[in-house]
């Protein structure tokens, strides 16, 4: 199956590779690239939490105070958490791969007297920091990326789309609103339309159906094993 990845370029490589493991080939149009924000994590919490790996990988590891290496560190799934032992972190803490799981294991074991600073995105969905506060947490929150939308995929990339496209991945709300926005922008509109849509979960299906897409397939359990095992 012939399926376009609407990632961040390198989330796309990698998820490239594990589609020709299964006979697929990928077709990467990227809707969004990283770009660091520049605002420095600030050295007086107790424990850190990141809510996705790109607040992680755009870090500058000699930056980080000493300290940081042996705080708590909660990530959202195995790959945040790979991406902070990396970086030189060594008390790192993996909620299951989706935010709620994380908030609730950051609630069982950490006290709301502790000082939480939360590493994020500028466009986010603020699952972890609303359930946290319900629950009588205080949380600095740390803005460390954008992920801000291309202007336009290259002239091959839409022909490819266009000729040969079978299929498409989806990995977040956001992504599907601007893989629509620049589909559309490039004359995809119509053959977006034809192809069969693959989500990470339930909330991304949504967002397809929305846009009118009703050939829409969401994975059993919001993860991405789940979801390629559904090609």
């Amino acid at each position: 199956m012939r399926v376009a990845v609407f990632r961040a370029a390198g989330d796309g490589r990698r998820t490239a590779g594990k589609l020709a493991a299964l006979g697929h080939a990928a077709m990467l149009a990227p809707v969004i690239e990283i770009v660091s924000t520049g605002v420095k994590v600030p050295a007086d919490g107790d424990i850190l939490v990141f809510t996705s790996a790109h607040a992680v990988e755009v870090l500058d590891r000699e930056a980080l105070p000493t300290r940081f290496r042996s705080m708590p560190c909660y990530c959202v799934g195995s790959r945040t958490a790979g991406a902070a032992q990396a970086l030189g972190f060594s008390d790192v803490r993996s909620g299951d791969d989706n935010a709620a799981a994380l908030a609730a294991l950051i609630a069982k074991q950490i006290a709301p007297s502790r000082r939480i600073v939360l590493v994020a995105g500028r466009d986010r969905k603020p699952t972890v920091e609303e359930t946290l506060r319900r629950s009588g947490f205080t949380l600095n929150v740390v803005e460390v990326y954008h992920a801000r939308r291309v202007e336009r995929w290259p002239p091959d990339v839409v022909e490819t789309l266009r000729r040969s496209c079978d299929a498409a991945l989806h990995y977040s709300r956001r992504s599907v609103d601007l893989a629509v926005e620049v589909a559309i922008e490039s004359g995809l509109g119509s053959e977006m339309r034809r192809w069969r849509h693959y989500c990470l979960s339930d909330d991304v299906a949504a967002g397809l159906a929305r846009h009118g897409l009703d050939d829409v397939v969401p994975a059993p359990h919001p993860d991405e094993q789940n979801l390629l095992a559904l090609l």
